[in-house]
């Protein structure tokens, strides 16, 4: 690549960052809250029908009013109606009613001094979310006699996207002088360090100014920006880490065209890694939840730009650095570091059964507890405890025990009233059913339903089956806390197995077509799935039941798991273990093809790819680790999870069962194309996908 040319493709590269940091700036991601329930679930359906027909349902703003005095005092009684009503004329709120409008004792506090008032915010999650946030300003705090807190879905929603702003934030702040250690410690020199970081911050530049176009055509979850953000940079600097590491290696073999084979090579392998992540994301397209699915169209096309920031950057800055790469060096470069993982390697080899046998003793012994799991569904306890919808709704639960926030509610849209007597009388005697209150209107019934479960227990999921299995006199939605978890459970569980053969027939169709062996994917897949699923239970151990709260930050223990966020952590955690796979194997087959000795091939392929894999590993799980810093339960169960998957996989299952395995299985690893052996001569007809930071070359 001539100076010419390697200087205007990277002008117009940044010319292209820039212009894309001023798009993010001028437009701005807008964000929606929720979609974490399928859109046609009949819950979803009943809820519509309650806005429309009813003009009630579940509220989704709780303003907690408190004071010194009684909240039957002439004086308490007075702010609370004038509060009651201006929230009522407030544009944008289809309903309000309070304690001092309907006399209702369970909106009044057991210590006789808070009041609550319930609305309604009309429209899609986003339009409530905008009214909240100028509705909850100006009516909260201090009032006259009172003083007034707000929480529900809504208010929670509008904290969490302020929280996830400053997370973001902080999260950037922990990972770039981390990542910028560990690139020193992998390359030694301060050129070659910086510019995987600039690659790093022109992919989170560009993924923010991508999201502030798709939030105009696509609904994206408030949490997009941290989860998106973190895997572009992270996965950007990984790439910079392939590209950087061959291009050193090959200005040792032939200066004159480390370009081009540094593009042929560890560019095909940056390729190639896109497409494994970006077909882990994929599966989550079957599921339909807006969540999942806005993750997987916006994570498939961040990693994309990953890969193209990557390419499109180092090349041309390579070309005019050539060995300039390696100025302003620190300290030498131990090349022994490599070759430790080749003797670990060996060292496993001579004991497979020993070794391998206690690494899967040990992952066994960490998934038991994902079969203690529980699932709930995500509420204001996702925020730090000093949030103020958090505090406001610690207090509900404590004073207000009878009040339901997702209280269980039975629509008949085309059913009178006085045709649903008996059937609301057979309601009534289901178990865990306190009482029944039927509420008419001109196009129909909705029975209220006073449940004695909670919505996130085994109990509650039970009520909502009797519930549902009851005949009824015409058609009947049921909705409700546990209602929503149902329809997501039933809606995830049944897709569950095609997002799985997603994931497995396409890694495993790219290992095959990498190795060109059957037994190596199956292989694979079986050891990411049990690395996994270790993860899983550690999830459990530490975020269900509230274990290492020292050490992951604090957080509310809940007793349970937000589904859909275990599913993104399935698909992400397995396409980066199947992308460091490929690396290795890659590296590994090439070795077989060219000495037949099986164990020599691990050893050397463990050899020449180790340090890199294990220093893009340590950055991925250091970028997306540090989400534990967030306030933000999600983010911290998602980062943390992330984290203990990556670097398990690139440990545990990369340098002990791998190895392991391979001697066991021998010859075997590649079947049926092992016939091979000895046809490839030469560094040219080698399938160097994954070739990157060797120590020789092959030939």
């Amino acid at each position: 690549m001539s100076t010419r040319r390697a200087t205007a493709i990277l002008l117009l590269v940044l010319g292209v960052a820039v212009g894309a940091a001023v798009l993010a700036g001028v437009l701005g991601p807008k964000f929606k809250s929720g979609g974490y329930v399928p859109p046609d679930a009949e819950s979803v359906r009943a809820d519509k029908v309650l806005a429309a027909e009813f003009h009630g349902g579940a509220p989704n703003l709780v303003l907690l009013v408190s004071g010194e005095s009684e909240v039957d005092s002439p004086a308490m009684a007075t702010e609370g109606r004038a509060l009651a009503e201006r929230v009522r004329s407030w544009p944008g709120v289809a309903f309000a009613q309070s304690y001092w409008d309907t006399g209702y004792p369970q909106l009044r506090s057991q210590d006789g001094k808070a009041g609550l008032v319930l609305a309604q915010l009309s429209g899609d999650e986003g339009a409530a979310q905008e009214t909240a946030a100028k509705l909850v300003p100006a009516v909260t705090g201090e009032r006259g006699q009172i003083v007034v807190s707000a929480t529900g879905s809504i208010q929670t929603n509008v904290e969490a996207e302020d929280w996830s702003k400053r997370d973001l934030l902080a999260a950037e702040l922990i990972a770039a002088p981390l990542t910028f250690l560990i690139l020193l410690f992998a390359f030694r020199s301060l050129i070659a360090v910086l510019m995987p970081l600039v690659v790093g911050a022109v992919a989170v530049v560009g993924t923010a100014a991508l999201l502030s176009v798709l939030s105009r055509f696509i609904e994206l979850n408030i949490f997009a920006m941290n989860i998106t953000t973190a895997l572009g940079f992270a996965l950007a600097v990984d790439y910079s880490l392939f590209i950087i590491t061959r291009f050193r290696e090959e200005l040792i073999h032939d200066p004159g065209s480390a370009v081009r084979r540094t593009l042929s090579t560890a560019g095909r392998t940056v390729i190639y890694s896109a497409i494994t992540v970006a077909l882990g994301l994929a599966a989550m397209l079957v599921f339909p939840l807006v969540f999942l699915r806005s993750m997987a169209v916006v994570g498939m096309i961040v990693v994309a730009l990953a890969a193209v920031a990557a390419i499109a950057l180092l090349i041309p800055a390579l070309a005019l650095l050539g060995p300039n790469i390696d100025r302003l060096t620190l300290f030498r470069r131990r090349s022994e570091v490599a070759g430790g993982w080749g003797r670990i390697a060996r060292t496993v080899m001579r004991r497979p059964v020993i070794f391998g046998g206690v690494v899967t003793v040990l992952l066994v012994l960490l998934a038991i507890p994902f079969g203690r799991a529980e699932f709930g569904t995500i509420d204001d306890r996702v925020l730090p405890a000093r949030s103020a919808a958090h505090v406001a709704a610690d207090q509900l639960r404590d004073r207000f025990p009878g009040v339901e926030t997702t209280p269980v509610s039975i629509v008949l849209p085309h059913t009178a009233a006085e045709s649903t007597v008996d059937y609301a009388a057979r309601v009534s005697q289901v178990a865990n059913v306190r009482a029944v209150q039927p509420v008419p209107s001109e196009r129909g019934t909705w029975l209220r339903v006073a449940a004695g479960a909670n919505p996130d227990s085994a109990a509650g999921r039970r009520l909502i089956a009797d519930l549902r299995g009851l005949p009824a006199p015409g058609e009947r939605l049921v909705t409700g806390g546990a209602a929503d978890l149902v329809d997501t459970r039933e809606a995830i569980v049944d897709r569950l197995g095609w997002a799985a053969l997603i994931v497995l027939g396409s890694m495993t169709l790219l290992l095959f077509l990498f190795t060109r062996s059957v037994i190596v994917p199956v292989k694979a897949a079986v050891l990411s799935a049990l690395s996994l699923t270790a993860s899983f239970g550690a999830m459990v151990w530490i975020f269900q039941e509230g274990h290492l709260r020292w050490l992951v930050g604090d957080f509310t223990v809940t007793g349970f798991l937000d589904l859909s966020t275990l599913v993104l952590v399935f698909c992400l955690a397995f396409g980066l273990s199947m992308d460091y796979e490929v690396f290795l194997l890659s590296r590994i087959r090439e070795e077989y093809l060219r000495t037949g000795d099986n164990e020599g091939a691990v050893a050397e392929g463990l050899a020449s790819t180790g340090r890199v894999v294990s220093a893009a590993a340590l950055i991925v799980a250091v970028v997306l680790g540090v989400l534990a810093s967030s306030g933000l339960t999600m983010l911290k169960t998602l980062g943390v999870g992330l984290a203990i998957a990556v670097i398990m996989d690139a440990t545990l299952v990369r340098g002990v069962l791998l190895p392991a395995t391979m001697k066991l299985l021998g010859p075997l690893n590649w079947w049926p194309f092992g016939s091979e052996v000895g046809d490839v001569r030469g560094e040219e007809r080698v399938p160097n996908i994954a070739n990157f930071g060797t120590t020789k070359s092959v030939g």
